[in-house]
């Protein structure tokens, strides 16, 4: 989708993530860094799996942590929403994209911030 979303639709995206309609994106269209595996989880005191990121962030997305739309050069002009927000006790912000098409999340990232 190019363009065209100016707000996320959050229900439908939590909805989604929650009934498995999710890929990771792949290389080249959709280049991808989602490392759940480098990311503490808070609640267990151990590192993200696949699963427990996406609870995570469906959880996040319905509580209402700030969205950030994106425009993406892969694919160009594209769509996708960011989160960058705190998540002790890792030593930097949580960084996690993703794009909504068609009914399906495409996740694009999950990791420490960069910035």
């Amino acid at each position: 989708m190019t363009g065209k979303q100016e707000v996320c639709p959050r229900n439908e995206v939590v909805l989604a993530l929650r009934a498995r309609r999710w890929s990771i994106g792949k290389h080249p269209k959709n280049p991808s860094r989602f490392f759940p595996e480098r990311v503490e989880n808070p609640e267990s005191g151990l590192p993200f799996t696949i699963s427990s990121a996406v609870y995570w962030l469906a959880e996040e997305i319905e509580r209402g942590v700030e969205l950030k739309r994106v425009i993406l050069r892969k694919p160009p002009g594209a769509i996708a929403w960011e989160i960058v927000c705190p998540l002790p006790p890792n030593p930097q912000n949580i960084y996690v994209k993703f794009q909504f098409m068609g009914g399906d999340v495409v996740l694009r990232s999950f990791h420490l911030s960069d910035v």
